[in-house]
């Protein structure tokens, strides 16, 4: 991606105005160009960015009846604690889309437990496969948001949507964060889409080193 000075001026002057003393904007996406920032994991999933805005499409094959699969935040490496992910504009069709955050740990066989922040709840998987998790049980019949929200420090998560809380809850086995990514569930039999029109990692606490381009943010603003 190609950065002139006007553009470089204007992020800069945009971060500074939301920087505060308890949060700062290390990394923004707003989907116009190329997804080189993100890494796709599973392979019932295409994800492209159109028009501006991250696209999903994922089609369930036997023998699965439920899967989730991740686009995973490579360009800020984990792991992450005291952070904020706002993402904007989320809609989707026959699947449940939103943000996963996933801990890894020392255990037997599968070692990636995640929380998933969906439009319509809260889900707890290992690999894909459901765990009893702490979360409040939560089901919304909400398929369009302007904007969902998700805090975590240490364990705790919060999530907003459209500035009402939905979620306060703790697991202390999850003192950091180990990956963040885009999660959708797809069921079998249906065709599922997802849409999200921008990304944006806040944090006072993880230290960001430039690869090759800006990395606190890139491309255009887009009502932030």
């Amino acid at each position: 991606m190609k950065f002139n000075a006007f553009r470089i001026a204007i992020v800069f002057s945009i971060l500074l105005s939301l920087t505060s003393i308890s949060e700062a904007l290390i990394w923004r996406d707003e989907f116009l160009d190329d997804l080189d920032g993100w890494v796709v994991k599973g392979r019932f999933s295409k994800w492209e960015t159109k028009e501006g805005m991250l696209k999903v499409e994922i089609v369930v094959k036997d023998p699965c009846e439920i899967v989730f699969e991740q686009l995973q935040l490579k360009e800020i490496p984990g792991p992450y604690d005291d952070f904020t992910v706002i993402l904007k504009n989320i809609r989707c069709k026959y699947s449940n889309f939103g943000i996963g955050l996933s801990k890894l740990f020392d255990v037997p066989g599968c070692k990636e437990f995640s929380y998933l922040f969906l439009n319509t709840r809260i889900d707890g998987r290992r690999c894909g496969i459901p765990f009893p998790n702490r979360a409040p049980y939560t089901l919304w019949h909400t398929y369009d948001l302007k904007e969902m929200r998700v805090d975590f420090n240490s364990g705790r998560f919060r999530m907003y949507v459209d500035g009402e809380k939905r979620a306060d809850f703790k697991d202390p086995r999850f003192d950091k964060i180990d990956i963040i990514g885009f999660a959708i569930v797809g069921f079998k039999g249906f065709k599922g889409e997802g849409w999200v029109d921008s990304f944006a990692l806040f944090s006072p606490a993880i230290s960001v080193e430039p690869r090759g381009k800006l990395a606190i943010t890139w491309g255009r603003v887009k009502g932030w």
